[in-house]
């Protein structure tokens, strides 16, 4: 899915359709409480196309509401961030998102950036002693569930990847979510 400006389908703000007990956190955010969601509409003029660069330390997931109404350059923007990639909705900074944007994504340490090689990611998690794992991806055509089984994950710990493309190239990032 691209990062373009789009429009949301629905007639509420941001989208939201559903009702607030059951929306995503920028959904209900926008449901509640439209001026802040409006808030996060910038003027077209400044907000151009997002800046493409190496991952930082903190990676930026946009809630699906902000992919869907085409706000991932308004998100980066407000984050100070950059895309991994110009066609992925991930957001990476160097610094951790401020209160006005976090409704809007949900935030992870990145605690380590490995190319993407089935044998380097099964010793690092071997490594690690990761026994579960939530796999999240975007751009990437790997089957989360064929490669657990090729990780053969054995161990106590829990650990959060994200399968992406950083300037082309499938990479793999170690995440910790953020609370």
């Amino acid at each position: 899915m691209g990062v373009g400006r789009g429009r949301a389908s629905s007639s509420a703000p941001c989208g939201a359709a559903r009702s607030p007990a059951r929306a995503s956190p920028a959904r209900r955010c926008c449901s509640t409480a439209p001026a802040r969601c409006t808030s996060l509409l910038a003027d077209p003029a400044r907000t151009g196309r997002p800046d493409v660069g190496a991952p930082g330390a903190f990676l930026h997931e946009p809630d699906g509401a902000v992919v869907q109404a085409g706000l991932v350059p308004e998100v980066a923007q407000r984050l100070g961030g950059r895309l991994l990639d110009p066609t992925i909705a991930y957001v990476t900074t160097d610094a951790p998102a401020g209160r006005d944007v976090r409704p809007f994504v949900h935030s992870y340490a990145v605690d380590d950036v490995l190319p993407f090689h089935v044998k380097t990611l099964r010793a690092r998690l071997r490594d690690l002693g990761v026994g579960s794992l939530t796999i999240k991806k975007r751009g990437s055509t790997v089957d989360p569930d064929a490669l657990r089984r090729r990780l053969r994950l054995a161990g106590d710990a829990h650990a959060t990847i994200a399968l992406t493309r950083v300037a082309g190239r499938q990479t793999v990032l170690l995440l910790r979510l953020l609370p």
